[in-house]
């Protein structure tokens, strides 16, 4: 029966050792390139969220005789404009920016008409003739806006279209509000246009609804809302997990990565330059040591079949269809083999290197035949035929 070698056990046992050491560190460098990753997507500090509100109305007036329709007080907020009475319409918005936080704002404004056709044809109508700066977190503009440049651009679409009637169109009054300054510590950027609706039939322009957040019907759709937030970092070390913050988190996971990858480096070089070696052994040693058997030498005696195989790959083949495992002792070179029964499958690798020198410097030592070998004894040195 074969009975393990202590120096082989010892060689077995280091090659098992550094290969648990191998995948020990590539589970910790694993886990700690996991840990860094989510880390590193975290904030180092705590963020506040900082809310506000963009609001604004809009109304419109216009004087008219007396004896018009609209009588002595004329035209207001929610009425249809009729072409006829009205040549000029003042139309007003007030804005008003609204946080519990302390703004520095500024930005511009621009009152805007629009008119379109529902087909992908439409046209802008500026009610002040540029756009106008403005500072701090409330305004109030006023512009006009001509019926008569309605009615040209609306003149112009009917031709456009064909039209031999007035066609109905859609007319759209907007502040074209651009913001920009500080809320709290935060840089703010934002915008507000909410259109207030009409429909416009080449001479009346009767008022819809809001188009954005309108609050009722009645006077009430003229008024508009929007809001928006800011974060802010408020200072305040962020955690990742059970109160780590992510700064430590970090830290100690870049430090385990770095000390998982040096000692895995460390662990397993001797398994890489085994697994890359010109040595037979050593490469098998390096990808099949934990399916070898260190023994001693199976002596081959009558009753047993030796078989001789031509690589490793037919011992593993061998020992895969046996489920035996693979036994290992040196024997002028080191022999591979699997014990059934009275069948001996080996494969024997040739002689190491070191092997192969010993044998050439006893030959080198060797006398030539035909000569004469002095022998020395205990009774005297003698020569005899070499």
């Amino acid at each position: 029966m074969p009975t393990d070698s202590p120096v082989n056990r010892s060689a077995a046992r280091g090659r098992g050792g550094r290969l648990d050491a191998v995948i020990v560190c590539l589970v910790v460098a694993i886990c700690a390139a996991i840990v860094l990753g989510l880390a590193w997507s975290r904030p180092t500090t705590t963020t506040a969220t900082l809310a506000y509100t963009q609001s604004g109305h809009l109304s419109y007036t216009a004087p008219t005789r007396p004896t018009s329709v609209y009588g002595g007080a004329g035209v207001t907020t929610g009425q249809p404009v009729y072409g006829a009475a009205v040549k000029a319409l003042s139309v007003t918005y007030t804005y008003q920016f609204q946080s519990a936080a302390t703004a520095t704002l500024g930005g511009t404004e621009q009152l805007v008409a629009s008119i379109n056709n529902g087909e992908g044809l439409s046209r802008t109508i500026p009610l002040q003739p540029q756009a106008t700066p403005f500072a701090g977190s409330r305004f109030t503009v006023t512009g006009t806006l001509e019926t008569a440049d309605l009615q040209s651009v609306a003149v112009a679409f009917d031709q456009a279209e064909g039209s031999a009637a007035p066609s109905a169109y859609t007319v759209e009054i907007s502040p074209s509000v651009s913001l920009h300054g500080r809320l709290g510590r935060a840089p703010l950027t934002a915008s507000f246009n909410p259109a207030v609706s009409f429909s416009y039939t080449g001479q009346d322009l009767v008022p819809g609804t809001s188009g954005v957040s309108s609050t009722g019907g009645g006077p009430a759709s003229f008024a508009a809302s929007a809001s928006g937030s800011v974060s802010v970092a408020d200072g305040q070390p962020a955690t990742l997990w059970l109160g780590v913050s992510v700064t430590s988190a970090r830290l100690v996971a870049l430090l385990l990565l770095v000390a998982a990858l040096l000692l895995g480096g460390v662990a397993g070089w001797p398994l890489l330059r085994q697994a890359t070696s010109e040595d037979e052994p050593a490469r098998i040693a390096a990808r099949y040591g934990s399916s070898i058997v260190e023994a001693d030498a199976v002596a081959v005696h009558a009753g047993v079949v030796a078989v001789e195989l031509f690589s490793f790959e037919g011992v593993l083949q061998v020992a895969h269809r046996l489920e035996c495992p693979i036994l290992h002792w040196e024997d002028q070179g080191d022999v591979y083999a699997v014990v059934d029964s009275s069948t001996l499958y080996r494969y024997r690798t040739a002689p190491s290197r070191s092997v192969q020198l010993v044998r050439e410097q006893a030959a080198r030592r060797r006398p030539p035949a035909g000569e004469m070998a002095v022998v020395h004894g205990e009774g005297g040195d003698h020569v005899q035929p070499a």
